[in-house]
């Protein structure tokens, strides 16, 4: 290529051709590849995750400068290239949390117990928080596990999420008498999660469920609250019933 062709390229896209090397070293993974953190675990009790295909240089140039540290310099955190916050302690995220809808840039929050003085999480608060920013909330492993459904007839159901993406959705009514065995019927299904919500495959039909940290046990006669699922308007309970 022409010397003076190549620099005027290099002007009109306001890029220094010899300095390139400064945005992205050739020590460092490609930005297609990478996922950086911002692990305030010590103190804030958080963790975010920077999926870098999804930002600008000039963005992740600013993550990792605004990282560590507040306005006055003092330090809160670490900026780790090629790191994933870990799941240790984690008992929620908040997924797809836009920091500048004119560019579409995402990042996902974690939340830990135990990892701060002043910072111990609670589903439900991280729950509330995720929702005030628009975000997905997905609490640490709350898709596992059975769930059963309150109803006042002899009736109800039970739906169970098993963790390699498989489950069973129950069917069970009360015997008539004493000695007859309870009638079940059973229906399994494969699922997966997509944009904090369960999305369960039977074989002629979909349902979708979506987590609640902090469902009223109020049908149950009890004050507080239990984390649960529901569709359609019908609450599932976790077992076993955990009212706080």
């Amino acid at each position: 290529m022409d010397m003076k062709i190549g620099a005027t390229i290099c002007a009109l896209l306001l890029t220094a051709c010899d300095n390139q090397s400064e945005i992205l070293p050739a020590d460092e993974p490609a930005l297609l590849d990478r996922v950086d953190s911002c692990d305030l675990r010590k103190v804030f009790g958080t963790c975010v995750v920077y999926d870098l295909s999804e930002m600008g240089n000039w963005y992740v140039e600013y993550v990792e400068r605004a990282c560590p540290r507040n306005r006055r310099g003092d330090i809160f955190g670490e900026y780790k290239k090629s790191f994933i916050c870990p799941p240790e302690n984690r008992i929620a995220r908040c997924e797809g949390i836009v920091e500048d809808p004119s560019e579409r840039y995402e990042y996902d929050k974690h939340y830990y117990a135990g990892t701060a003085e002043h910072f111990s999480w609670r589903p439900a608060d991280v729950q509330v928080t995720c929702e005030h920013v628009s975000g997905h909330f997905v609490a640490e492993n709350q898709f596992t596990g059975l769930f059963s459904l309150v109803t006042e007839s002899d009736c109800y159901a039970e739906v169970e999420f098993l963790a390699d993406g498989k489950g069973e959705l129950r069917d069970i009514c009360s015997a008539e008498s004493a000695s007859a065995k309870l009638s079940v019927i059973r229906t399994e299904f494969s699922w997966y999660q997509q944009a904090g919500k369960i999305i369960v495959s039977l074989p002629n039909s979909k349902m979708t469920f979506e987590y609640r940290a902090s469902l009223s046990c109020s049908d149950f006669g009890y004050t507080g609250h239990s984390p649960g699922v529901v569709n359609e308007g019908m609450s599932y309970f976790k077992v076993p019933l955990d009212c706080k």
